[in-house]
């Protein structure tokens, strides 16, 4: 459900990026094609972060916790994004990988599916281990 508004949020974001363009009289052709490639390849790489934000927000009971845990790690993001050789092991910066254009971003097919299939590897451990941890929890 989160993954379906997140995606829902990258459309608007795309589409709001082509009227605001023409609205501005940016002039040439949109390049809808790579457009959509990092708007896909960005809502891959929240993936993750919906499964350890539902998860903090299991384990803290509340949203404010797990918002301000968020809010700090994303912060790192910015910065951990631009080392290239952790930046995967930290999962803020998962999608600032592909849109960072000035970083090369993601180049080709293989390196490509390799993200995707990182990214969807990484939020199926964390979603793992949230359904065992909610399992194991004791209702109050």
């Amino acid at each position: 459900m989160y993954s379906l508004m997140v995606l829902f949020l990258q459309a608007v974001f795309g589409i709001s990026y082509f009227i605001f363009g023409k609205l501005f009289g940016i002039t040439g052709s949109f390049p809808i094609s790579k457009m959509l490639e990092l708007l896909i390849l960005g809502w891959v790489g929240i993936l993750p972060l919906i499964a350890i934000q539902i998860h903090l927000s299991l384990k803290y009971e509340d949203f404010t916790k797990s918002i301000m845990i968020a809010s700090i790690c994303t912060l790192g993001g910015f910065f951990i994004g631009a080392i290239s050789g952790i930046r995967y092991l930290w999962p803020w910066a998962l999608q600032k990988i592909p849109m960072d254009l000035s970083g090369g971003g993601i180049e080709g097919v293989i390196p490509k599916a390799i993200y995707i299939l990182y990214c969807l590897i990484f939020a199926g451990v964390i979603v793992t281990i949230g359904i065992k941890k909610f399992e194991n929890m004791e209702i109050k």
